[in-house]
């Protein structure tokens, strides 16, 4: 089960309201965005035992017969649920006309009336990245005016969206695992939540992991590099009259290069009788590289 479909899950188990006045208020944030071409409502939704416990809790609340339709899409299953409510359908087609806040419009005679409307609009509507993947969170609105009223009631809760146009109508979208944080938090959504915050700090921790594999890496690449440049440079030192002329300091060190080329600076510079300092060893084998350029 994908995490978004979890989600939606834990939403309509343990987050479903018992008081009339919520109930009334998730039926109409699922039905809030729905197509009522013909005063008929139709809202798709995840197949299996969301459209299932979607279409139960519809047909019960609202005293209405729900038909399903399931399809298939990209390899997923969903159901399309076709109802008729009169006066569920009024009271939102006179939300959408009106300015009055949406709450007066909707009737919420509680506290917990916005957030189960938020809920359903959630299920009815919400698509929401694997975290393991990317932080992304997107609300589908079938008009502006929805995506606005929405934008609004979001923005009093939690972190207000952005918005988006996409070819089926406006979206409401959230890029930061923050933002998602805010939402599962409003709506009680706890595994959810724990889920997110769990998959963030596994990224932290992977990210922090590779950065310093990265660093690690670049810095053996960068050790290596220099070793040949010096091994170079003694080679070259080595075949010429300038060889005879070192110090007896320097000399010990080329041998010492040349005799262990994989060696890091620090083993290097223990290896010279008696040990010298790392300092000491990088100004021998800068000297060593300055003598090999005048030399050419």
């Amino acid at each position: 089960m994908s995490f978004l479909d979890e989600c939606k899950l834990e939403l309509l188990e343990e987050q479903l309201p018992k008081s009339v006045c919520c109930r009334r208020a998730l039926a109409q944030g699922l039905l809030f965005c729905a197509d009522t071409t013909g005063g008929v409502f139709s809202l798709t939704v995840p197949g299996g035992e969301i459209g299932k416990r979607v279409g139960e809790f519809l047909t019960d609340q609202l005293r209405t017969e729900v038909r399903e339709q399931p399809f298939r899409r990209v390899g997923r299953d969903y159901v399309t649920l076709t109802l008729f409510s009169r006066q569920t359908l009024a009271r939102l087609q006179r939300a959408d006309m009106s300015d009055l806040p949406l709450p007066t419009l909707l009737g919420f005679d509680c506290d917990g009336c916005l957030r189960a409307f938020l809920g359903g609009v959630f299920i009815a509507t919400a698509s929401v990245t694997d975290p393991q993947k990317d932080y992304h969170m997107e609300f589908s609105c079938r008009t502006a005016s929805a995506a606005q009223r929405l934008a609004v009631l979001w923005g009093e809760v939690a972190t207000p969206p952005n918005t988006v146009r996409r070819a089926g109508g406006v979206s409401l979208y959230y890029r930061n695992s923050a933002a998602m944080e805010d939402v599962f938090s409003y709506l009680y959504a706890r595994r959810a939540l724990f889920a997110l915050m769990n998959q963030k700090i596994e990224r932290d921790i992977r990210n922090g992991e590779n950065r310093a594999t990265n660093c690690v890496a670049k810095n053996i690449q960068k050790a290596v590099d220099a070793a040949g440049t010096q091994l170079a440079a003694i080679r070259k030192l080595r075949g010429s009259p300038a060889w005879e002329q070192l110090s007896e300091a320097l000399r010990e060190t080329a041998e010492l290069r040349l005799q262990n080329e994989d060696a890091t600076l620090s083993e290097l510079a223990l290896l010279h009788e008696p040990p010298i300092t790392k300092s000491g060893l990088n100004h021998r084998l800068k000297k060593l590289l300055e003598l090999a350029e005048q030399d050419e």
